[in-house]
């Protein structure tokens, strides 16, 4: 239809009622058509344009006006049984051609659908929903307005055989109340000249008309023929002609043919239920539910047709000559006579039926009157006595529901809307269907008639703009349910259908989806399926589209498919709402969609599809773990089914998603222990710039440093393996059999080459017979490969059979240059092994290890060194154990060297071999013992890198390195703070306090020595240490314990202070003097040690001193870097020494019990200077002059970089970082005693310039007198006698004293550290002891107060 109005049109037209004698339908059968009916109903839609008036007399001009042509004898038609039968094998016949909805993901593919009809199978249910229903008593549509006699000239007697036609008619209408007797009749007496010639026509004619009225004649089948009637079951002695008229019946034969058929086949109980038929449908299956296969479901016809060969579906019959022996002239001749008779007479009778009703009946039940006539019965208020007939009252039928006969009120009045629709004077059909809604509203007997007019008036709404007065949803809705209450499901889907194509035709779709989706329900799936369906198109259709209520839509349809067993359409909706639904990580709609289109995959006989859909099911999901057992057993069983149907297919490798292995996770190596702390050892910026350290600090001059492309280099037969790791994303176990790599070989001629077999001529591949991965476990596979000849060899992934049955392939991913080996001639192969490596230490906890080599190649390895990423966190043993001492036991003097170096790589020594050779046989190991000492509590990862080289007699022979790293808890042990602060009673000497917690909630931490190393200060006890429970720290404990600092000053003359040198350092680099290397001499240092519990003197061992050195220089090198940015560490160590003169580390020795073991640690604090100014605070003054000149010169440098790079360096170098003045004072006075009368006491202050370099000018000047704490009231302050102020000059580390009068008047405390003084630093002049020249600068002031009171008491 090319219009929801035009199909309405067509469907709801006046019905036209045939009876035919036997020899009328002779005539249809000589043609190939069964009945004369037949013959004639294809040219009910061929009227064309029929000119009409209204209720107002106005002219409507109906352009396809057409009429419905039934057997009387078939009034009935077909019941709800035989059209579900018959949309069942419409569906089936289109399924059979796999149709496809369009991919559709975004609104762009649905500008691209235009208007084209996306479900025609949908075009075949709406036609037999609406045509096939037969007559009702609810409504007038199917009840016949006006009656066709029809008898032929071959009858004996064609007036009495229309007579007993007559008869039969008016014995239809008798048995049926609800049919008209008074509906006209015409006639037509058929002629066939070739049959019939000796009938007298127009004599029997004749005869005809003066008897019966509305008599016409009709000559057919002008084609020359035979007598014998041309039927193929009576075996015609002819073969038919070919017609040379249009086939106009072949539409309605093929529908027919189909619903009469399985009509047939209910009337004789030969054909199961529908129920049956559906179950009949569905594919068997196994004991454990799976689908068994039997066969290819695309041609097998899923709804057999009764009594129909199965080997001749309905899209492959025969067609027949249908108006075979029509002429031209006999084709216009039938379409005219029926297009007169409708035009002429039955339109015109359905006029004055509809003016007479309307003033006889429909005007009395109008307005007031109208309602009171309804409700107490005219008598009362008189009516019109213009009524026909007699009003009869309904009758009740067998289900309690009420039939009104043709000639009561409400049935005439319902005629009256129906004529009314049906020649389209839509506002009196609504007005009338609104009337006659009234008298079956609230009476639940007629809930039946109140469906239909509430339908109608939904269907009229649409048809007309402007009429109607109600809600369309309030119609439908009420329709909808009193069709459902009087099981009337049919004419609920036909009201469906009426406002669907209305509302389709006027594009409002937004409004048809709700009234599709009211109409599913349980009792039909196909209905439903097939409502949701265009609900999905709905939502496409709407503007702007709502894709993603299509997709819902669309898997609830397919759903309902699927129950009614039609598969291939519950594939096509899934299929297309997959389009949807991808790519947007809604895993349990993904799942259910692929789940359910593997499923009827196998349905359908799909296997290699439903492999595939069920392949996406394998992923880490939301489901359960029995959902996840399903979908790997029915993947199995699938997959099974598919290589017996197709054995040829057996051999292909399927890419399954399980296990997950991406390249990230293939560390390949040629040792076969697998790194068991780390995912991959792959090289990064970090490895590579180790792997540059060790060659430069170990291999510089004395290895050729050679790298293929950043291949790895193995030698021939030295075995490679390859560890990755599996990981299981099922909730379930799965199990991998015969495992093993996949690789290629490539040359100059062979690049590019795809996978091998395991074992060819260039390498040998070794399997792994089984791995089991319960859920979600990740396991490490090892795989081993072989290379036999020299050339690069690629490692492409991994073959193994999931559960022993499905063949599978993963690729390594994108990384496949780093799966390329290089292989080489023979060469060494270092295994390395940590024994005894801790997973757990405790902060500052020293632990023995034991690196075990082990040359796993086919040379013998040399020169052999490790290196760290972390500094100080491993050292080489020396001696027996932690504990051993050395010849330095009990020395408080150590020579350091105070050079600044970065942490450099380790060198290992190999076992002695003949002549002194120091290297490692192939097949030989050997055992390096090392200490481990984690700095800091966290998570550390420790990357150890060797280097090794070949033993083959070649000097400079290619290295070749191994990596190892392991993964560190650190945890938590000891908090060490320490605070220093000048004495005020020595003017050498400060106060440490250390305040030490245990971090630890289980254990005792014993501090067992507190040691310092300085050059020139001591530490010494403030007190003398008592019992050994004063060391130990109980868990969570914090204590505080003092020490004093004494300054040693036992320099000889010639001592240049480390501090003087590296200002000399920055002089030449400020001048660009690079001649002379920045060498500092070694430096002398005191080492002082206080044991607080045991004996053990650990602080002598050389592991301690290790240690201690490199945490010292890796504390001292950031130190240095956060203060001077603009130095880079290559500048830092050629200028800055590793110790000043009065830096102090300070180490605290600890032990713990950890059960058997004995846990031994420390802690080092090196941030400790105990100068009163800044190391280089003084020296930089002199540097002004020297900076002004070198910026100068930056000044002149060819580019602007590098003159801004200059500036910052000297900008930070002047930097002062100081803490202050290097002049200490110390009052010191004695108590007096008043003896009624002022006391005088001298008061000393020593001053002391404790910088090394610089010359201090000072002014001291005594503050106003103190108001003291007096015994006496009113209190009276002392006063300062003499002299109040002092000049004077101190050279470095100089001292002096000077004693001052102060006159006490009363007794009382009183504080007499009252005093200001400025202090003028001078820079180095002069020549220094390395002979260089400084220039003058001028001087810095510092102002100086005192922070403590110093108090004296007058008695």
């Amino acid at each position: 239809m090319s219009s929801g109005k035009a199909f309405i049109n067509r469907f709801l037209c006046p019905l036209v009622g045939v009876a035919s004698s036997p020899d009328a339908d002779d005539i249809a059968r000589l043609n190939g058509l069964s009945s004369f009916t037949e013959l004639i109903r294809p040219f009910g839609t061929k009227i064309g344009q029929v000119q009409v008036q209204d209720a107002q007399h106005h002219p409507i001009l109906l352009d396809s006006f057409c009429v419905r042509v039934s057997d009387v004898r078939h009034l009935d038609l077909y019941d709800e049984r035989t059209i579900n039968k018959a949309v069942d094998h419409h569906l089936s016949q289109f399924g059979h051609g796999q149709p496809k909805l369009p991919k559709i993901k975004n609104a762009s593919d649905v500008e691209a659908l235009s208007n084209q009809d996306l479900t025609p199978w949908y075009s075949s249910y709406r036609k037999l929903v609406c045509d096939a229903q037969g007559i009702s008593e609810h409504e007038t549509f199917n009840h016949p307005t006006a009656y066709i006699i029809a008898v032929s000239t071959a009858n004996i007697d064609p007036l009495a055989t229309a007579q007993q036609l007559v008869s039969d008619v008016a014995a239809i209408t008798t048995t049926r109340l609800y049919l008209d007797p008074t509906v006209p009749q015409y006639f037509v007496l058929a002629h066939d000249p070739h049959v019939a010639k000796s009938v007298d026509v127009e004599r029997t004619f004749n005869r005809m008309r003066q008897t019966l009225p509305n008599c016409h004649l009709l000559t057919v089948n002008a084609v020359p023929h035979s007598s014998g009637i041309n039927n193929d079951l009576l075996g015609s002695p002819e073969p038919p002609p070919n017609p040379t008229v249009p086939d106009v019946w072949s539409e309605y034969q093929q529908e027919s043919e189909v619903l009469d058929k399985f009509a047939a086949s209910a009337s004789s109980g030969s054909s199961t239920s529908l129920t049956s038929v559906r179950s009949g449908t569905s594919t068997p299956v196994t004991d454990e539910g799976f689908p068994v296969f039997q066969g290819s479901s695309n041609t097998k016809q899923l709804v057999d047709i009764p009594g129909a060969d199965t080997k001749d579906s309905h899209l492959q019959r025969p067609t027949a000559n249908y108006g075979c022996y029509f002429s031209e002239e006999d084709f216009v001749n039938l379409a005219n006579w029926l297009k007169e008779l409708v035009t002429t007479h039955l339109v015109k009778h359905m006029q004055s039926c509809i003016q007479q009703w309307n003033e006889q009946v429909a005007s009395n039940r109008r307005g007031l009157t109208g309602r009171l006539n309804r409700l107490v019965g005219m008598k009362y208020f008189g009516g019109s006595s213009k009524s026909p007939t007699t009003t009869q009252p309904a009758v009740i039928d067998r289900n309690g529901l009420a039939i009104y006969p043709y000639n009561s009120p409400e049935l005439i009045m319902r005629r009256l809307a129906d004529y009314a629709f049906m020649l389209a004077d839509y506002r009196l059909a609504y007005g009338t269907y609104d009337s006659v809604r009234k008298d079956f509203q609230g009476n639940e007997k007629s809930l039946k008639y109140l469906g239909g007019t509430q339908e109608m008036l939904a269907v009229c709404m649409l048809m007309s703009d402007g009429i109607g007065r109600g809600s369309l949803e309030g119609h439908f809705d009420v329709a909808i349910s009193a069709y459902r209450d009087t099981k009337s499901s049919p004419y609920a889907a036909r009201t469906t259908v009426l406002c669907y194509e209305m509302l389709k035709h006027r594009g409002l779709f937004h409004e048809a989806a709700p009234l599709l989706i009211r109409m599913t329900g349980e009792d039909s799936d196909v209905r439903s399926a097939l409502f949701l369906e265009q609900t999905a198109i709905c939502y496409l259709r709407i503007y702007p589209p709502m894709i993603r209520k299509y997709a819902f839509h669309l898997i609830l349809a397919g759903h309902r498919y699927s129950k009614a067993g039609h598969r291939a359409h519950a594939y096509r909706c899934y299929l297309a709402a997959l389009a949807v639904y991808e790519e947007k990580d809604w895993s349990l709609v993904e799942d259910h969609v692929h789940f359910f289109l593997g499923r009827q995959c196998a349905y359908l006989g799909q296997f290699e599809e439903a492999v595939h859909f069920f392949l996406r099911l394998l992923r880490d999901s939301r489901q359960s773990a029995s959902q996840h057992n399903a979908y790997l057993r029915e993947l199995v069983h699938l997959y099974r089914q598919y290589v017996s149907i197709h054995p040829e297919k057996a051999s292909e490798v399927l890419s399954l998603p399980i296990p997950h292995i991406t390249a990230a996770d293939v560390p390949v190596s040629v040792t076969e222990s697998v790194n068991t702390s780390a995912k991959r050892i792959e090289m990064d910026d970090a490895w590579e710039r180790m792997e540059n350290e060790l060659w430069e600090e170990g291999y510089k001059g004395k290895a050729r440093r050679q790298v293929i492309g950043g291949k790895m280099k193995v030698a021939v037969g030295e075995p490679v393996f390859v560890n990755f790791t599996a990981r299981n994303p099922m909730k379930v176990a799965i199990q991998m059999n015969d495992i093993y790599l996949r690789c290629s070989y490539s040359d100059a001629t062979t690049s590019g080459a795809g996978p091998t077999q395991s074992v060819s001529a260039d390498f040998d591949v070794a399997a792994v017979a089984e791995a089991v991965m319960d859920a979600g476990e990740s396991k490490k596979i090892q795989l081993r490969l072989i290379p036999k000849r020299e050339r690069d060899i690629s490692i492409r992934g991994v073959h193994f059979t999931l559960g022993g049955v499905i063949p599978s392939y993963q690729e390594f991913g994108d990384h496949q240059q780093d799966l390329t080996i290089t292989v080489t001639n023979p060469m060494p192969v270092l295994d390395v092994d940590l024994r005894n490596f801790p997973e757990t230490m405790l902060a500052g906890e020293v632990r023995e290890v034991d690196i075990i080599l082990k040359n796993t190649g086919n040379r013998g390895l040399k020169n052999a060194w490790m290196k760290c990423n972390l500094p100080g966190f491993v050292c080489l043993a020396v001696g027996d154990s932690l504990n051993s001492p050395n010849n330095a036991l009990g020395k408080t003097h150590l020579t350091v060297s105070n050079k600044l170096s970065v942490p450099a790589s380790i060198s290992i020594e190999l076992p002695q071999v003949d002549e002194g050779a120091r290297r490692l046989n192939a097949g030989e190991s050997t055992s390096v013992r090392v200490f481990v000492r984690a700095e800091k509590a966290g998570k550390l990862a420790a990357r150890f890198l060797f280097g090794y080289q070949s033993h083959d007699g070649a000097e400079m022979a290619t290295y070749r390195s191994a990596r190892h790293l392991l993964n560190i808890n650190v945890l938590p042990s000891l908090r060490v703070h320490a605070i220093t602060c000048p004495s005020g009673v020595k003017l050498d000497e400060f106060i440490l306090g250390l305040e030490l917690e245990n971090l630890q909630t289980d254990r005792n931490i014993f501090i067992d020595e507190i040691t310092t190393l300085s050059h020139g200060w001591l530490l010494k006890p403030i007190e003398e240490v008592h019992a050994e429970e004063k060391a130990v720290l109980a868990p969570r404990l914090t204590t505080t314990k003092y020490f004093r600092f004494e300054r040693v000053r036992e320099d000889s003359d010639d001592f240049v202070s480390p501090e003087m040198i590296t200002m000399r350092a920055i002089e030449g680099l400020l001048l660009g003097d690079e001649q002379q290397a920045f060498r500092p001499p070694d430096l002398t240092m005191r080492l002082s040690n206080i044991t607080l519990h045991g004996q053990s003197h650990r602080c002598f061992s050389p592991q301690f001193r290790a240690m201690s050195t490199a945490s010292r220089m890796q504390h001292r090198i950031s130190q240095l870097s956060s203060q001077y940015p603009a130095l880079t560490p290559s500048q830092l160590k050629d200028v800055f020494t590793l110790y000043f003169t009065d830096d102090v580390d300070i180490s605290i020795l600890w032990s713990a019990d950890d059960g058997p073991r004995r846990i031994q640690g420390d802690h080092h604090i090196m941030h400790i200077n105990l100068g009163l100014q800044g190391p280089l605070q003084g020296m930089q003054v002199g540097l002004e002059p020297l900076a002004k000149l070198a910026k100068e010169r930056a000044g002149k440098a060819l580019f602007a970089e590098t003159v801004r790079e200059k500036r910052a360096l000297i900008t930070s170098l002047l930097k002062n970082t100081g803490a202050g003045t290097p002049v200490r004072v110390i009052v010191t006075g004695t108590d007096g005693t008043w003896a009624e009368g002022p006391c005088v006491l001298p008061i000393t202050i020593a001053i002391c310039n404790t910088s090394g370099a610089n010359r201090v000018k000072y002014s001291l000047s005594l503050d106003g007198s103190d108001v003291g704490i007096s015994t006496n009231a009113p209190s009276t302050p002392f006063h300062w006698i003499g002299t109040t102020r002092s000049k004077g000059s101190l050279g470095p580390e100089e001292e002096t004293a000077i004693t001052f009068m102060a006159c006490f008047a009363r007794r009382g405390v009183y504080n007499i550290n009252r005093w200001t003084m400025n202090a003028e630093l001078e820079p180095v002049t002069g020549n220094d002891p390395l002979h260089r020249k400084v220039p003058t600068a001028s001087y810095a002031t510092i102002v100086q107060t005192p922070s403590v009171p110093v108090w004296v008491n007058i008695q």
